[in-house]
């Protein structure tokens, strides 16, 4: 708009001395280049779906490793139900008070969590499995379990306890109560 007015004050009758119109284009061509340019840098940005996780890493291999933070899930929505290999029966998770078990098949403290889960058997706990390369079986479990999609590697130090609470995370601890 302050180009136009200057481009044609002539019109506008003012009384300023004449001002050199190849200079004005050259500001005004300079904008113009200018914000296309931050447009473009804004419109490349690509979203981060796994920011919400936590850090998205890309190995060499060409295979994509997250790094989970559940301590920067807390006062947020649950995020990882919806990477679960099979979701079904996982909308419980979003009513009431559960505490979620992340554990992972070469892990002995996880595999003795949860040998000392089935004998206390304390209500509303799910079982979060994070897959292995080794392709060991977690123990078998009387909880609902759920195991994330082997589409990305994953790492997080297990066993980590989430309490939900209407499917936000409240707490993050190392032991159910």
């Amino acid at each position: 708009m302050v180009g136009l007015l200057i481009v044609f004050r002539e019109r506008l009758d003012w009384t300023f001395p004449p001002i050199d119109r190849k200079k004005v284009l050259a500001v005004l061509v300079a904008w113009l280049v200018l914000g296309g340019l931050a447009l473009i840098a804004m419109l490349s940005l690509k979203s981060q779906p796994h920011a919400t996780l936590g850090t998205a890493f890309t190995l060499p291999d060409g295979t994509k490793m997250i790094l989970l933070e559940p301590e920067s899930w807390i006062g947020k929505e649950f995020p990882l139900i919806a990477r679960f290999a099979e979701p079904e029966g996982s909308e419980v998770l979003l009513e009431g008070m559960w505490q979620l078990l992340l554990v992972q098949p070469d892990c002995s403290d996880c595999h003795q969590m949860m040998a000392e889960l089935e004998v206390q058997k304390p209500e509303r706990v799910a079982i979060v499995v994070i897959p292995s390369g080794s392709g060991r079986k977690v123990l078998q479990t009387s909880f609902p379990s759920f195991i994330l999609h082997g589409g990305n590697d994953w790492f997080v130090e297990t066993p980590v306890v989430i309490e939900l609470s209407d499917g936000i995370c409240i707490e993050i601890r190392d032991r159910i109560p």
